[in-house]
């Protein structure tokens, strides 16, 4: 989940019906977040109405391995090695896909070269009104999937844009 909070991207969370905003960026200490590790900061709102917009997003991209029965659509988790020289991973869970790494028993992956991808989009949802919104990306913009912060931004930037 991603707030819109004073123009910036957040990573938004409810625990116990209180909202925090979390981010990395040292510079949101001006804002009011504290710090509560060596590299993370925090803010409790008092009223989720502080925040402009509430959304969670999801990427996809559009790649078929050729063989049958295998999706051509692949949702992307953000993650700190979901991308890689010039490269996304792609997951897979059921039958063995030659040329893919098993981590465990019936469960695959490969990193994919950017080139290879058909096409890349996102989905934007509304947290409040539940309105989801599409919007196609750059492949190169993928490289931002090694942060979870960065996946909200690509929204702003995308469905903005396609607003515009």
């Amino acid at each position: 989940m991603f707030a819109l909070y004073k123009g910036k991207v957040y990573q938004a969370s409810n625990f116990m019906g209180r909202w925090y905003l979390a981010t990395d960026r040292q510079e949101s200490e001006a804002l009011g977040f504290v710090r509560r590790t060596p590299s993370r900061y925090y803010l409790a709102l008092k009223n989720l109405s502080e925040v402009d917009e509430l959304y969670d997003v999801q990427a996809y991209v559009s790649f078929n391995t050729g063989m049958e029965g295998v999706p051509t659509e692949w949702e992307i988790s953000p993650a700190f090695d979901t991308v890689q020289e010039g490269c996304i991973k792609l997951w897979h869970v059921g039958d063995r896909i030659p040329g893919w790494i098993s981590p465990e028993p019936a469960v695959w992956f490969r990193y994919i070269p950017f080139n290879e991808i058909e096409k890349a989009w996102i989905v934007k949802t509304d947290a409040k009104t539940k309105e989801s919104t599409y919007a196609e990306v750059d492949t190169a913009d993928l490289k931002v999937l090694c942060n979870v912060e960065a996946l909200g931004e690509l929204a702003q930037k995308y469905i903005r844009k396609k607003a515009e």
